[in-house]
């Protein structure tokens, strides 16, 4: 199964996370890892997918911070009882 992985990115006025062709822009390193954190097991939850989180250091190369399992979706109960078939 593919890997869904949010990106951590330096920009010359703070932080971008990008992820699925999606860009958020942060002021500080910290709010932009606390929000990829949050966003990679949320949908690592509600997906069913893998996540990872990699942020770019100064080197250039890119660091794993925190990889999610797949987790099994939960089937939704019905909101009315099925009917009794005879």
């Amino acid at each position: 199964m593919n890997t869904t992985t949010y990106y951590i990115l330096p920009t010359g006025t703070g932080w971008r996370v990008s992820s699925r062709g999606f860009t958020w822009d942060f002021r500080s390193e910290q709010e932009a890892t606390a929000f990829a954190l949050a966003s990679a097991r949320d949908y690592a939850n509600s997906a069913g997918r893998p996540t990872s989180v990699r942020i770019q250091r100064d080197w250039g190369n890119f660091a794993e911070l925190r990889a999610y399992e797949a987790m099994a979706r939960k089937r939704a109960t019905p909101l009315l009882p099925r009917p009794q078939l005879r």
